[in-house]
């Protein structure tokens, strides 16, 4: 039996599966019945929204992966978005890459069949992906280079993530884009760029073999944080962003306006 209490809980997770709903209770019929009478909406085969909540591009990715199955990750662009990289399209429909053996199929879902090591997926807001670094990889293939080099950009403003961390995966990837390589041969160890304005005139620069301006740091101080006296948390200054958390090692998550470090998480 189900009771009111167990379809809100569903119905605030925004999307949920036909699976959650039978342990909460819910039969097949009454799923069904709920469904036909316009209360809930099947986003996708076996995943479902309440009408009353606004579909948003975060829940579809929650959707695609409630519907790509336990072992799928969030890929390419859709990674890119939750990462916050600058210079790829996160309004795509979602991206999941899924074990080679599995192969779920929709139109509104893109489906990459591939491995994905397990250093390589991180949690970032209850949301399973690609770490920074693959995500890169991922990504570099099917965009321009000036959308490239703006990701790898924003990955060295927020995460610390450098050139040379890039460059030492390549030597040991099996196939490594040869776009990625151009483009990391063309960016020196200074101040990463602030926008994708900003790699746009820099790539001009180079191309005229004129100097790169001066830039200021990518931090500011209002957004160090302070430290946390809750148990089992710590916090982290922001400026303080290494490559360690854009390579899947530890997550800062902002809590009450600080950034709060999570072990075996993965968070911007």
């Amino acid at each position: 039996m189900f009771n009111e209490g167990d379809i809100a809980l569903l119905e605030r997770a925004g999307v949920f599966h036909r699976a959650e709903a039978r342990r909460h209770g819910l039969s097949d019929r009454q799923i069904w019945t709920r469904a036909e009478a316009g209360i809930w909406v099947e986003v996708l085969p076996r995943v479902y929204r309440s009408t009353a909540t606004a579909m948003t591009e975060d829940l579809w990715r929650r959707a695609a992966l409630l519907w790509a199955g336990e072992d799928a990750v969030l890929s390419h662009h859709s990674a890119a978005a939750v990462w916050r990289l600058d210079g790829v399209d996160a309004t795509r429909a979602p991206h999941v890459a899924v074990p080679i053996e599995h192969n779920p199929r929709s139109s509104l879902v893109a489906v990459h069949r591939s491995r994905v090591d397990p250093g390589d997926i991180v949690s970032i807001a209850g949301l399973r992906c690609t770490g920074g670094v693959r995500t890169i990889f991922d990504v570099a293939p099917v965009i321009d280079e000036v959308s490239l080099e703006a990701a790898i950009e924003s990955a060295r403003r927020r995460y610390g993530t450098s050139p040379a961390a890039l460059q030492a995966r390549l030597a040991v990837a099996r196939r490594p884009p040869k776009v990625l390589t151009r483009v990391l041969r063309q960016l020196d160890s200074g101040s990463p760029t602030e926008s994708v304005l900003e790699v746009r005139v820099a790539r001009l620069l180079r191309a005229a073999g004129l100097p790169q301006p001066s830039a200021s740091s990518p931090f500011e101080s209002s957004e160090s944080a302070t430290a946390s006296t809750s148990p089992g948390l710590r916090c982290v200054s922001r400026s303080n962003a290494t490559a360690a958390r854009f390579t899947n090692s530890s997550v800062t998550e902002h809590v009450g306006g600080r950034w709060v470090h999570r072990a075996g998480e993965c968070c911007p």
